[in-house]
């Protein structure tokens, strides 16, 4: 795909971003949220940061975990309840309204599309951390401290949250049939992450080893400064799962049957993926206080430990003394060896009705086949026990850099008026003068496209000065008779559906034939034909087009804005099971909008029919029906004078009806569905001056 390409496709999802309200609420939201959670860290860091005896000792005193975590812990709200519904519109917002089925018939992969929408999306989110930032700044300007790479970590986890979400939202919105219905799928996937959760947690086996997949579990690891491989893996590999998974339910011609199967094949090819990722061992300690890791002498000591070492739990997983042993010895020995085996043998959650059980509170460490029993969670005794059991004498403490801690009582001034004030108007100004300039612009379109109109009314009437009489209006016949057989027509162009040259009886006729189209063939060059059509405005038809895509069409060249005169054309119906239609398009505006009046032989009738913002609406039956033979040649014409429409059938009036204005636009051939059909002597004939 060009360059140029890819800007035009990203253009438009960034415009159809910026026109959302829901991204607009989504920052509008985010200050006040983030404000309010960094006030409150900054209140609780400074009651830490006290002098005397309420005063905690500095090396417990971590940005990280006194400020960083907690105030950008508003994110996870964010993406959790704000967030979904602007992803979620990125694709909803085009299937309700008809244009997505467009979108599908051009060149551009359906692949490429989604991966624009997730880039816009991720821009967005991005932007989303400005408030975040702001709050960092704000903590600088007091006298605070942070470490840039843990810092960076925990920008890296929420955004590969804010990835996984995305993913998640836009699989949602593409199988349910609605934005609503989507919204709560995604709310639900969410949701039913956490009660996987909090049920795994202390449990051990498959269960815990499956929740330790979710975005939330994955977030936790970020948030205690910890980058691993397989927390970035797994985030790209559940991302990029849920695109396929919209990219397969997205076509609308597909049956459920290949969404189904599409969905299994994702599915097993996940399953595989994160298999193989999860299991990925490198990491690095970002914490600027090593959390995370033991003495560099005692890291290299137990890596000298024979092994397996196996671990015995029998505390309950909302036991604190659970929570300080996963902290302070299981997690840093897990990261350092491979062969940690860890098993949680309590019965419940809480440890109140384990009294029963007599080893209820013991840890059993095994190291090379020897055994021995602590009920100790601290790092040194259990050190020194792993030690005694492996044969190995602990190492001699080597001279580290002590974390100094970073206390700070400081008074967040300004962090309201920034986050409840300066922020939220902000962003109302910003929404407001985006808003503004889109009305002007699409003004001065219009005063553009009337100034011309003026010019071309003004050249004409100079040109007719002085002649006796006008020249009357000459039929534009369309001829196809140097087309290709085989091939699309020169003098249409389709835009919608399968339409090709084919011969009848010796002469050049162009069909339709809706087997094809029904089978996902589009029509070829839709952008390109789109250029050619409305030139510079092209973008404005792809993007806006809300017609039913499942309406094949075809537009003349060269019959720029027909608004008054007749249109004829011949047509012989060969086969349809769903349908078996021909009609005359026109009125065909530069947003996607036409008229039709079309003959079905299902229905037995003639019909006049509009599209219109994405809608299909019935106007006016003729009140005869007509039951045609197939395979025979029939005439249809329609006649437009002013505001006064009559419609004819081999050659009889069978519809009249007043229109509410007099039509203005390009004009061709329609039909519906899996409709066969042949076209010839399609004629426009302009109405005498």
């Amino acid at each position: 795909m060009r360059l140029r390409e890819w800007g035009l496709l990203l253009a438009k999802d960034s415009r159809e971003l910026l026109a959302s309200r829901s991204f607009w609420l989504l920052l509008l939201l985010l200050g006040p949220l983030v404000g309010q959670a960094f006030l409150s860290a900054v209140g609780i860091y400074a009651e830490a940061s006290g002098t005397g005896s309420a005063r905690a000792l500095p090396q417990g005193l971590s940005p990280l975990d006194g400020i960083l975590v907690p105030a950008w812990g508003a994110y996870d709200l964010g993406v959790t309840l704000l967030y979904p519904f602007v992803a979620i519109r990125a694709i909803s917002g085009e299937k309700e309204s008809g244009a997505w089925k467009l979108l599908l018939q051009s060149p551009t992969g359906l692949g490429t599309m989604l991966v624009s929408k997730v880039a816009v999306l991720a821009a967005s989110w991005v932007v989303a951390f400005i408030p975040g930032a702001l709050a960092l700044a704000l903590w600088r300007a007091y006298g605070g401290h942070f470490a840039a790479a843990e810092t960076l970590n925990l920008f890296l986890g929420h955004t590969l949250h804010a990835l996984v979400a995305t993913g998640v939202a836009l699989a949602a919105a593409a199988i349910a049939g609605t934005a609503a219905s989507a919204a709560v799928a995604a709310l639900a996937f969410t949701v039913g992450t956490w009660a996987l959760d909090f049920e795994a947690a202390g449990r051990g086996g498959l269960l815990q080893s499956v929740a330790s997949l979710t975005p939330l579990a994955l977030l936790r690891q970020f948030e205690q400064g910890e980058l691993r491989l397989s927390a970035v893996s797994v985030s790209l590999v559940l991302s990029a799962a849920a695109v396929a998974l919209a990219a397969v339910w997205l076509p609308p011609g597909r049956t459920l049957k290949r969404r189904v199967s599409g969905t299994v094949a994702v599915a097993g090819a996940v399953s595989l993926l994160l298999w193989g990722t999860a299991g990925l061992r490198p990491s690095r300690d970002l914490s600027e206080n090593r959390r995370n890791s033991f003495s560099r002498a005692d890291e290299a000591a137990l890596l000298h430990l024979p092994g397996p070492i196996r671990v015995s739990v029998h505390l309950a997983a909302e036991d604190p003394r659970l929570m300080d042993l996963t902290r302070g010895v299981l997690g840093k020995l897990a990261r350092l060896r491979s062969d940690v085996e860890i098993r949680y043998e309590a019965r419940s959650r809480s440890g109140l009705f384990e009294g029963a059980d007599a080893h209820y509170g013991e840890v059993w460490w095994e190291v090379a086949g020897r055994r021995a029993m602590s009920r100790s969670a601290t790092e040194p005794i259990v050190l020194k026990l792993l030690y005694d059991l492996g044969g190995e004498a602990p190492p001699e403490p080597a001279a580290e850099p002590e974390y100094p801690g970073y206390p700070l009582a400081a008074s967040p001034s300004g962090a309201a008026v920034v986050s409840f004030l300066l922020w939220p108007a902000a962003v109302l100004v910003a929404a407001f003068l985006h808003r503004r300039r889109r009305a002007a612009r699409a003004s001065s379109t219009e005063r553009k496209d009337h100034l011309m109109k003026r010019i071309l009314l003004a050249a004409c009437v100079a040109a007719l000065i002085g002649r006796p009489a006008a020249a009357q209006p000459k039929p534009v016949r369309f001829d196809l008779s140097a087309e290709k057989t085989g091939q699309e027509s020169s003098v249409f162009l389709s835009a919608v559906g399968n339409w090709v040259v084919s011969e009848d009886g010796g002469k050049k006729v162009l069909l339709v034939d809706g087997r094809e189209w029904k089978h996902g063939q589009p029509a070829v060059g839709l952008a390109e034909k789109a250029r050619a059509l409305y030139g510079a405005r092209y973008d404005e038809f792809l993007d806006s087009v809300k017609a039913f895509a499942y309406f094949p069409i075809t537009i003349a060249r060269g019959v720029e804005d027909f608004s008054e005169g007749e249109i004829s054309m011949r047509f012989k119906l060969l086969g349809g099971q769903l349908d078996q239609c021909a009609g005359i398009l026109f009125d065909v505006k530069p947003n996607g909008d036409y008229l039709t009046v079309r003959y079905n032989k299902k229905d037995v009738n003639v019909v006049l029919w509009t599209f219109n913002e994405g809608k299909r609406k019935f106007v006016k039956k003729g009140p005869e029906d007509v039951d045609l033979p197939l395979n025979e040649w029939h005439d249809l014409k329609i006649a437009l004078k002013g505001t006064s429409l009559a419609a004819f059938l081999d050659g009889k009036l069978y519809l009249e009806y007043t229109l509410a204005r007099q039509v203005s636009g390009k004009v061709g051939l329609w039909s519906k569905t899996d409709s066969i059909a042949e076209f010839d002597a399609f004629t426009v004939t302009p109405a005498a001056p």
